[in-house]
């Protein structure tokens, strides 16, 4: 599970010293907690930055790794730096997933990005649970991809599935040509 995350870009290092977190995933996760696991629960944390560098890889086909950029003339660090995944993303596995989350846009819990503006969109959306007791919360969050445009919202409290996060990316996308 670890191999498949880090293909799509999670739990990876980033190409250079500025702050971010590509999330993690667990390899060694059995019983319970693996089950918990393959559904983004237990163990396994995200960030935005991680889950648009999911979206981005989906749409390459391939593992990306984040830049960040300094200006017209050039970017802070080398993504040819970080090696390649143990086990790379597969063409006909990008495929699929290409075919997943433009279904989620068409017929799916993002059907609110149908009509933005521009070539088709292709999304997921989710919900993680966090905390305990008085201090448990449901965070919305949606990673959504257009063109070599990828984004990812998570708002904290934002309640189950694409609601509050969903909007967020739509007013985004359309704002962006």
């Amino acid at each position: 599970m670890a191999d498949a995350a880090a293909a799509l870009g999670l739990g990876r290092d980033l190409a250079g010293p500025w702050p971010g977190f590509l999330g993690s995933v667990p390899a060694d996760a059995a019983g319970t907690a693996f089950a918990a696991s393959l559904i983004g629960q237990g163990d396994v944390l995200a960030s935005p930055l991680a889950m648009a560098t999911v979206a981005a890889s989906v749409d390459a086909g391939s593992a990306v790794v984040p830049t960040l950029v300094l200006g017209p003339e050039g970017a802070a660090d080398d993504p040819a730096a970080v090696p390649a995944p143990a086990a790379p993303l597969t063409a006909e596995e990008a495929d699929v997933l290409r075919g997943y989350m433009r279904g989620v846009v068409t017929g799916g819990t993002a059907t609110l990005l149908g009509d933005v503006p521009g070539g088709p969109v292709h999304a997921k959306s989710g919900s993680a649970e966090a905390g305990e007791g008085e201090d448990a919360r449901v965070d919305s969050w949606m990673m959504a991809y257009r063109g070599d445009l990828a984004v990812a919202v998570m708002v904290q409290g934002g309640g189950h599935g694409s609601g509050v996060a969903g909007g967020i990316v739509k007013d985004f996308l359309t704002a962006v040509p």
